[in-house]
């Protein structure tokens, strides 16, 4: 095979009389791919053909990636595996074979093909009693919530650490460059220029960059230099201007020491339009990382070339980032437009198939693309940028944000810390990492993860947001409330935070500033907004008007009919008059359409409870329990009074399952006891202490309680709910 002479008995490449031992599944896949040389080989035939057993896709990309390696074939283009979008693979050169190698090649190929079992993640659910992952419808909604606002990042830079230890006075913030022209189209280039400029710097593992998101909040201000660096924090100021005179672009950028009050440096830039930018942006990049580190530049940083030599693919990037930050369905989609347009010109532009990636999932979030498509397509663009680029932080982030959509959390962990390694500075990893954390109940370390994507980018609204949002669960209710009020004093143009704090005054229950801080949050905000329409549900049935909040929840089921919120709250609604039968078949029925939606087992076991159905309650909890055991506890539930660990463990003890009860009894105290105290009441809890002691046997103690919430709007539950039935509690005991 072109100066290659291939052994697949022993495993060995030789080349010139050296020899290079590769893996067995390596040389699986060669022997596959030279049975069908100069011919595209689809990924579902390699999959089927190479693998005996289960795998993900990714097995196959860093198969690639490996064979690639071997055979020196890193460049573009490429001499020997030529990836071919959508489609799959084509070994490029002529194979020769000795007689004895055809014959041994084709009869492993043909016992590969006639494996039965060969099958993909993604197509069908896997076999689980031999243990394989299992496919998982998306069930989005809980996610997309703190997802919504997810900024993309195209600069990475190997460095060891985790977590970045970066000093203040060597943090920078790029302001959004004023442009002069008429042209909308230079406008965009012009904040894609800034955005990769962004990037270019944070590949410094010495300079702490303040993400986009952040310094667009001062575009066109009046404010100072140094007004500006002190509410980001920053010690410098990177400010510039593109002007076009017909076909030229002059660039002008200047540094400013804002402690010191003066400029550094500048520096005017001539280019023509149809010239390739990217030395340019190089050249400013590695001036302003040497002045504010006083020290040479690190040439790695800038000689990596992530980009291609095309003056009009880069364009096309450029502009397709742009239009990222705009994050509206519209904007995505021409994104996913111009990063096509960029990969037609440049085949070989992982960043580009990994923005194509990103732009899909956010049409996906933004239900404008079905989500089984979705991921199909964001498989074949991440694989094609493993492909050119396997060290590719900003795919491993995105293939994790993937991976979180469809709830496959330890794989996606895997690739959010792969990706850190990478580029410890990458703010949207750390951000969907820290919230993926929070899901699977690891919440401190979300925290610690969402605090380092603050750093980086202090006026996200969706950091600040999810950092509040995962103290209030950990029971940290004043530190989340301070959190949510400082997020509304930085965005006050923001939603976000407002309904933060409507839904903790929810918990709470004080209705008034529910619907006081609802009232802020509303008129900021989209009116189909599914958050803002779910709190107005929530809110209106607090205040008993039940009719109002059914037909407010029925809406918002027509268009997200599997909402693990929506429809806790339509059952708090049913038992209200005691109709549960329609409910129990319906959420039946979703279990059976949504078989890997958790949250509806956890919900189908809870309605099974309020019908005494404890036998089929059981079942359903503990399905539920055993695929995601980490959400069984939510300080959130208590809101509508909500322990599915107690309604299962009094199902366990009308089992007579004494075990299992006092198991899940001890359970709960454990969750309970490592909550902080805390100044504020939840009536809620105070609610499932008294369930909790009635299932100790203490009655009087659990009167006690109950005699503590009275006035909590969910307290009509005592009467409905079988564990404190028994108590024949009435206010006047």
């Amino acid at each position: 095979m072109a100066d290659w002479q291939v052994d697949p008995s022993s495993n060995l490449l030789i080349n010139n009389g050296i020899e290079k031992k590769i893996e067995p599944k390596v040389m699986e896949l060669l022997v596959f791919l030279a049975q069908n040389c100069q011919q595209v080989v689809s990924r579902d035939s390699l999959l089927d053909s190479v693998w005996e057993q289960v795998v993900l896709d990714d097995a196959l990309t860093n198969t690639i990636a490996q064979l690639r390696k071997a055979l020196g074939d890193n460049q573009s283009p490429k001499r020997f595996i030529e990836t071919i979008p959508k489609k799959g693979y084509r070994l490029i050169p002529n194979v020769e074979w000795s007689t004895e190698q055809q014959e041994t090649s084709i009869e492993r190929i043909d016992s590969y093909s006639k494996t039965s079992d060969n099958r993909r993640i993604g197509d069908q659910e896997l076999d689980q009693s031999k243990g394989k992952l299992k496919q998982r419808y998306w069930l989005g909604l809980p996610i997309i919530g703190a997802l919504m606002l997810i900024i993309l990042y195209f600069q990475s830079q190997p460095n060891n650490s985790i977590i970045p230890s970066l000093p203040s006075e060597q943090s920078i913030a790029v302001l959004p460059f004023d442009v002069y022209s008429d042209d909308t189209e230079i406008k965009y280039f012009a904040d894609g220029l800034t955005e990769e400029l962004i990037h270019q710097l944070a590949g410094d593992p010495d300079v702490r960059v303040i993400a986009r998101t952040s310094s667009e909040k001062f575009r066109d201000s009046e404010l100072t230099a140094q007004q500006i660096a002190k509410i980001l924090n920053v010690s410098f100021i990177v400010e510039g201007s593109i002007r076009q005179s017909g076909e030229q672009l002059r660039t002008t950028v200047q540094l400013i020491d804002t402690e010191k009050g003066f400029h550094l440096w500048s520096k005017t830039f001539d280019n023509k339009s149809d010239e390739l930018f990217l030395d340019t942006q190089i050249s400013i990049g590695k001036k302003v990382s040497s002045l504010i580190t006083n020290k040479r530049a690190n040439p790695d940083t800038y000689t990596k070339r992530l980009h291609p030599r095309s003056a009009e693919a880069y364009k096309f990037f450029i502009l397709a980032q742009s239009h990222m930050k705009l994050a509206k369905v519209v904007n995505y989609s021409k994104a996913l437009e111009y990063y096509q347009k960029a990969i037609e010109i440049t085949p070989d532009y992982a960043l580009a198939y990994t923005g194509m990636a990103a732009s899909t999932l956010l049409l996906m979030q933004y239900k404008h693309t079905s989500t089984r498509q979705a991921h199909k397509d964001a498989t074949e663009y991440l694989d094609s940028a493993f492909a050119i680029e396997p060290n590719l932080a900003e795919a491993y982030a995105v293939r994790g944000l993937q991976k979180t959509y469809a709830q496959q959390f330890e794989s996606a962990e895997q690739d959010y810390l792969h990706a850190i390694r990478l580029n410890p500075n990458l703010r949207f990893a750390h951000h969907n990492y820290g919230y993926m954390l929070s899901l699977v109940n690891r919440t401190k370390e979300s925290i610690q993860h969402m605090q380092i994507a603050l750093e980086m980018d202090p006026l996200s609204n969706m950091t600040n947001f999810g950092i509040a949002d995962a103290m209030v669960g950990i029971g940290e209710v004043k530190k989340g409330i301070e959190q949510f009020e400082s997020c509304r004093e930085l965005l006050p143009e923001k939603p976000t935070c407002a309904l933060g704090l409507a839904t903790v005054y929810g918990l709470l229950n004080n209705t008034s500033e529910f619907e006081n801080y609802l009232n802020i949050a509303e008129p900021l905000a989209n009116p189909h907004n599914f958050w803002v329409l779910m709190s107005k549900a929530k809110l209106l049935l607090q205040q008993g008007l039940i009719k109002d909040s059914e037909q407010l929840i029925n809406k918002i089921l027509k268009k997200n009919n599997f909402s693990y919120h929506a429809l806790k709250t339509k059952l708090m609604i049913h038992l209200t008059n005691s109709k549960l039968a329609n409910f129990s078949n319906h959420i039946a029925s979703l279990s059976l359409e949504y078989p890997n939606a958790i949250e509806i087992h956890f919900l189908l076991g809870l309605t099974h409870y309020f019908e005494n159905n404890c036998e089929v309650s059981v079942v359903q909890y503990e399905k539920g329990k055993k695929e995601k055991e980490y959400n069984f506890f939510s300080v959130w539930d208590w809101t509508e009074g909500i322990s599915h660990q107690l309604s299962l463990a009094h199902c366990y003890q009308q089992t007579q399952e004494t075990t299992a009860f006092k198991k899940a009894l001890n359970e709960y105290r454990q969750y309970v006891d490592q909550l902080p105290e805390s100044q504020f009441v939840i009536p809620g809890k105070i609610y499932n202490q008294a369930r909790y002691l009635v299932l100790m046997n203490q009655p009087m103690k659990a009167k006690q309680q109950l005699d503590k919430i009275t006035d909590w709007s969910f307290f009509w539950l005592v009467e409905k709910d079988p564990i404190l039935r028994s108590l024949n509690y009435n206010r006047s005991n």
